[in-house]
């Protein structure tokens, strides 16, 4: 859903994109085959367990006119580094419920792919503000009670729902066009 949505989206060769939770890469993967230039595409996973999986997704399904990077980081390890890189186009499908509103999974590995704390999602939002070049997209699938809570948050880029889905949105989110000495 997330990489059809990007089709609609044009960009030139060179785009720097970034894959944000990106488990095996399959998301991004296919939506850089539909935007129909060249560039570089990072994926940035927390999870070691995906790891394998990305690297061999990668070897098998990337073009030769894109370049690849694999982050093995938690993103808001990332939030106070600065050389990390910023993005025409992030795209991003977080984990879907929010733990203080849902249950959680009693096994760990399936709570960090299922469910994300309120304050997470409030960093990825940040993470994705600060990571957008000046002109820079961000395509997210956000479950209703993700966007309401965007919505309750100060943020610095529009918001469009794209596609309405049953109990969830694609969202695109535009990046500033100015001045990002600003902190929220």
């Amino acid at each position: 859903m997330l990489a059809s949505a990007a089709s609609a989206l044009s960009y030139h060769d060179g785009v720097k994109v970034l894959d944000l939770m990106s488990g095996c890469g399959i998301v991004g993967l296919e939506l850089i085959k539909r935007l129909n230039c060249s560039g570089e595409i990072h994926f940035l996973e927390m999870q070691e367990a995906f790891i394998s999986h990305l690297e061999e997704n990668t070897k098998k399904m990337l073009g030769k006119s894109w370049k690849s990077k694999i982050y093995n980081i938690d993103f808001k390890e990332t939030l106070e580094n600065e050389n990390y890189h910023r993005y025409d186009l992030i795209v991003c499908n977080p984990p879907y419920y929010i733990s203080e509103e849902s249950r959680v999974s009693p096994n760990q590995s399936k709570s960090l792919c299922r469910s994300i704390a309120l304050e997470d999602a409030f960093d990825l939002f940040n993470f994705i503000e600060s990571k957008l070049d000046d002109e820079g997209r961000c395509l997210i699938l956000l479950t209703d009670n993700l966007l309401k809570h965007l919505g309750e948050k100060k943020n610095n880029f529009k918001v469009e729902i794209l596609k309405k889905l049953s109990r969830s949105s694609i969202v695109l989110l535009t990046g500033l066009h100015g001045d990002r000495s600003q902190k929220i």
